[in-house]
Formats: C-alpha cells, structure tokens, sequence
C-alpha cells in the first residue's frame, strides 16, 4: 500500500482507510473545455486531479486512476489502467475499476469534480456496507448523482454483458437495470455542501464559478466533512 508523503488538508478524516477501493474517472475528452487536461487545472498550490487523490487517498482502502495514466498520481495510486475500448465513456471506466480493484466495493469519481466530501463517502459506504444493493448514490436538486457513488465490484459481468450489448452506453441507464439506493437530497445536503461536491468542472466558465464557490465557502469546509 503507497502512502502519501504528506497529509491531506483537505480532509478532517477519523484516520483510518475504509475497505473500498475509490477510482478517478479521467478519460474524458474534455471537449467543451478545448480538450485541455482538465486533471491539471490549478486548485491554490495543487491540481484538480491531485486534490482529489489526495482526500480518496486518505478515506479508500486502495485508489486507482482509469482512463488515462498520468505521471501526478504515481506518488498515490495502486494502479493506473488505460481505457482497453476507446469512446465508451463513464462505463469503460468502471468496467476497468472492476477488473482491477482489490476490495468488494467500489467508489467511483469524476476528475472534474474534485470537491468530494469524506462524510458524504461514509455515509454512502455504510449504506452500501449493511444493505442489499449493487449501487448506491445521492440525490441532489431531483437528479440522481452517478459520481461519488458506489458500485459493487462482482457487477463485472453484467457490466461486460450490458457494454457488448447496448447501443446507449449511459452510466444512469447501467444503473437502472440493477439493484440501487439513493441516499435522498435532504440526507446529503445536511451532510456536505452538495452544490460543490457535485460541481462538475466542464468549461472555464465552470471552472471559474467552482474556484470561486470553494473559496467563498471555505473549502474544506473542515466544520462539515
């Protein structure tokens, strides 16, 4: 197990790692975004993409990147795994999280949306944890949230089957054909500040609203995570 060289400020973590393995999506092509990298965006004296490693790091059992290897997360990640079928999205990459990872459970994150909260990850976890689900996720401002959620590991399968076999390779639709839970908005707004946690940084108008309201806010929002 790789630890980090240093701690994680961005994180009031209990200081013990959960047995999940938590995975960075960072395959897009970021088209709305000019195709830049978006995972090396600058968030203070850090990147986006290492801001998230750096709180799954502390709150996951093992990380992973799939997508794309990139040299930022060699300090930090169990593994990097490449996207084997290019252009299928979200699912390509959890399809590799499944193959690859250790524990039963699996915490899957976009690149842009780094601002994850370690309380909402727990509560999600000790959802997944005690009930019979395949997949559990939030619920914010009526849309189920398919990032920072949990997928169990042994849906390899039926994952490789519903790839092979569907035309609309939809991460929500994947979702619907298997048991789920959905942690409701009114749970996860008391948890974290859920219009940051889902925040998802596609254009530079987004990026700039994101670094404002993590400012504005306080990130790391230490009182609540």
């Amino acid at each position: 197990m790789k630890k980090p060289c240093s701690g994680n400020e961005t994180d009031q973590g209990s200081g013990e790692r959960h047995h999940f393995t938590a995975a960075i999506l960072n395959g897009g092509k970021a088209m709305r975004y000019g195709g830049a990298d978006k995972q090396s965006l600058r968030f203070g004296n850090t990147t986006i993409g290492m801001l998230l490693a750096f709180t799954l790091r502390e709150e996951a059992e093992e990380l992973l990147i799939v997508g794309r290897p990139h040299p930022m997360y060699d300090a930090f990640a169990d593994g990097q795994h490449e996207d084997i079928v290019k252009g299928r999205g979200p699912l390509e990459g959890l399809y590799l999280a499944m193959r690859h990872a250790s524990q039963p459970w699996i915490l899957l994150c976009a690149v842009d949306m780094p601002f994850v909260s370690p309380l909402l990850i727990r509560r999600l976890f000790e959802v997944a944890t005690f009930g019979n689900h395949e997949v559990v996720l939030s619920e914010f401002n009526g849309v189920h949230e398919p990032f920072s959620a949990f997928y169990r590991r042994d849906l390899v399968d039926a994952l490789a089957v519903y790839l092979e076999s569907q035309s609309s390779l939809s991460l929500w639709n994947f979702i619907q054909t298997r048991r789920f839970a959905v942690l409701p908005s009114s749970e996860v707004t008391a948890l974290c500040d859920a219009e940051l946690v889902f925040q998802n940084i596609n254009d530079p108008n987004s990026y700039a609203h994101a670094l404002e309201a993590a400012k504005k806010r306080g990130f790391p929002f230490k009182a609540r995570i």
